[in-house]
């Protein structure tokens, strides 16, 4: 018995041994295959937590013996929590940026709707500005017509020194008015659409003697030289002439305003198939900050005290719009205190044509004295001063109020000139003076004026052969007018039979 027992005993002490050393080395290996792992991946995510959660600290490590699987799972579901608490806040915030771009989008759309409102509020505006200018051009430039008028007639009768004397600042102060109302007017025809480009085939050379016959005379009075440069063989450049003719008049008139001393060169060179043009000067020059402000109505440099004499600030504006209007920019170089240019390109014509020769009108007129003239004019202060005019230089007018009533007088018809106002009540000047040189038989010595903008485009087609003058003309205009139809050839009605005008229903 006793070796069984300890047989038994032994057998039971070498299974608890056995189960002992089994158990060591399942928990060794339960260590280093499942348990190490888990505490590194444990570690991994507590430094995930720190790196994804800034804002949360590292966890801290249980004293004493853990269940790492448990705390495993703690932490892992900790960092899940945290996750998701992230990606939340994210989501919260992603969409708190879509409501404010979408209300920052809102609010610049309005404001670029407000913008757009504005900004095509005042392009109406200017718009009806310049179409109330183009309208009431008509009014506006008859009390000027008058004063004109009036001060031609005044000055042809004796004065004293005296007197002279203020009737020279008169036409200094009509001069400086008549500008200001041409510049006017003129912006408001090209901002109205009024104006447009003819285009031709225009000799320089042509362009050069009208340049020279208005500014040579005002640049030796101003004791400057003015010169120009232009290659030698013949050159013509495909444009409207009349207003590349005001393009030039504004540089150059700008040019002698602001230079003191030295010179203007207008120059015109060939650039491969085109033309570029160029007004030097020796005046103030421009700053650079200034290159395009000179562009904008008013604008002046070097005229703070408001010189009339330098004008109103409104030739460049001009410039600007009739550039555009003839298809090219001007473009301006300056170095202040020592001069500027002004330059734009012109497309080469193909071949030159010769312009027809202006007729040559003199400074003083003869063979005005006892002739008889129709003046046709609604306007009684500028009819007036029409008539007033007319015999002081020794004419014989006669007055209408209208055209029915003009008609109805049969000495119309014996006068040797007429000038009648285009926008008369009932049958308009146009009509009247066609009717009058249909009746007559031939041309007649006839002027038509107009102070409407937009009656220039219906004229420039529908004259019949008539002298249109825009308002407001000098008296030496008109008779230059007369001198060149005499000259071409126009007989006097009052030395010609003609039949009565009654037999003609009125």
């Amino acid at each position: 018995d006793n070796l069984l027992a300890h047989g038994v005993i032994g057998s039971l002490v070498t299974v608890v041994v056995l189960c002992a050393a089994l158990f060591l080395t399942l928990r060794l290996m339960l260590r280093r295959t499942v348990l190490n792992p888990v505490a590194d991946l444990i570690r991994r995510t507590d430094q995930e937590i720190v790196r994804a959660l800034p804002e949360s600290a590292a966890p801290e490590k249980p004293a004493g013996e853990v269940d790492e699987i448990q705390l495993f799972d703690q932490r892992f579901t900790a960092l899940l929590d945290g996750l998701k608490r992230h990606d939340e806040a994210r989501d919260l915030a992603e969409k708190e940026l879509v409501e404010h771009r979408d209300g920052l989008e809102r609010l610049v759309e309005a404001r670029t709707q407000s913008m757009r409102q504005a900004q095509e509020e005042a392009q109406r505006l200017n718009q009806a500005k310049s179409e109330f200018l183009a309208a009431a051009s008509h009014d506006l430039r008859q009390p000027l017509q008058a004063i004109s008028l009036f001060h031609a007639a005044l000055n042809a009768t004796p004065l004293n020194d005296e007197q002279r004397q203020l009737m020279g600042y008169l036409s200094l102060s009509l001069t400086s008015l008549g500008d200001l109302l041409n510049a006017l007017l003129d912006i408001s025809k090209l901002d109205a659409g009024l104006i447009k480009a003819n285009m031709e085939t225009v000799p320089i050379d042509w362009i050069f003697q009208k340049i020279d016959a208005e500014f040579s005379s005002l640049a030796r009075k101003s004791r400057l030289r003015f010169k120009y440069f232009y290659p030698h063989t013949p050159l013509a450049v495909q444009t409207d002439g009349k207003l590349l003719l005001s393009m030039l008049g504004n540089l150059v008139g700008n040019a002698i305003k602001y230079t003191d001393r030295g010179g203007i060169l207008v120059s015109m060179r060939r650039r491969g198939g085109e033309v570029l043009v160029q007004v030097w000067d020796t005046g103030i020059g421009i700053p650079d900050e200034f290159r395009q402000k000179i562009f904008e109505e008013y604008f002046q440099i070097g005229n703070r005290e408001r010189d009339r004499a330098k004008g109103v600030g409104l030739g460049l504006s001009i410039v600007r719009r009739l550039s555009r209007l003839l298809g090219t920019e001007v473009h301006c170089h300056s170095v202040p205190g020592r001069g500027s240019l002004f330059e734009f390109t012109l497309p080469l014509a193909d071949r030159v044509a010769e312009p027809a020769a202006a007729p040559e009108m003199p400074d003083s007129f003869d063979g005005f004295e006892g002739s008889t003239v129709v003046v046709v004019e609604d306007d009684a202060a500028v009819g007036t001063a029409i008539r007033v005019a007319c015999e002081a230089q020794g004419m014989q007018a006669i007055l209408y109020p209208n055209a029915e009533s003009a008609l109805a007088d049969e000495a119309t018809l014996q006068a040797d000139y007429y000038v009648s106002d285009f926008r008369l009540p009932g049958m308009s000047g146009l009509d009247l003076l066609d009717r009058l040189q249909q009746r007559i038989g031939h041309p007649i010595n006839a002027v038509l004026l107009t102070g409407e903008l937009a009656s220039t485009e219906f004229l420039k087609k529908n004259h019949k052969g008539f002298t249109v003058l825009f308002k407001p003309i000098t008296f030496v205009k008109l008779l230059q007018a007369w001198h060149g139809q005499r000259g071409a050839g126009n007989p006097c009605p009052s030395r010609q039979a003609v039949p009565a005008l009654a037999e003609e229903q009125i």
